[in-house]
């Protein structure tokens, strides 16, 4: 589901979507076996678990400023993922972004269980980028 509408004047964006995998595993001990799976090493796979939601929203501060955030989350074993980020419009060819990551869900490995969720081991992470176009 996705709705784009105006507040004050501007672009608010969002998108909502459930994703069903029957190939995903469904709790953290079957993981390791989705990671050796032939169709994960072909690339076929977009997340590790069997019940995903996406949820993101973005909104039009100004003509040059966007604000975003996002929320991935594995329904299986209640981890996340959490980003938020800007964009700047500097010029007719070139944007800056920035924003940060980060991972909410168990973080507790143990040499039998080496992810003990999809999202909780993934960390803080920031960026930042100047994007040109020419």
């Amino acid at each position: 589901m996705d709705h784009l509408s105006q507040l004050n004047g501007r672009d608010l964006y969002f998108v909502a979507e459930y994703q069903r995998d029957g190939l995903g595993g469904a709790n953290a001990d079957q993981y390791a076996g989705v990671l050796a799976s032939d169709t994960y090493l072909r690339g076929e796979h977009q997340v590790m678990g069997r019940d995903e939601t996406f949820v993101q929203a973005s909104y039009q501060l100004h003509p040059l400023w966007n604000l975003s955030g996002l929320w991935i989350s594995n329904l299986n074993d209640r981890s996340a993922l959490v980003s938020q980020s800007f964009a700047y419009s500097a010029g007719n060819n070139a944007l800056i972004t920035g924003g940060a990551f980060f991972g909410i869900g168990s973080d507790d490995f143990t040499s039998n269980k080496a992810l003990p969720s999809e999202y909780g081991l993934a960390g803080k992470a920031a960026f930042l980028s100047l994007s040109w176009y020419f």
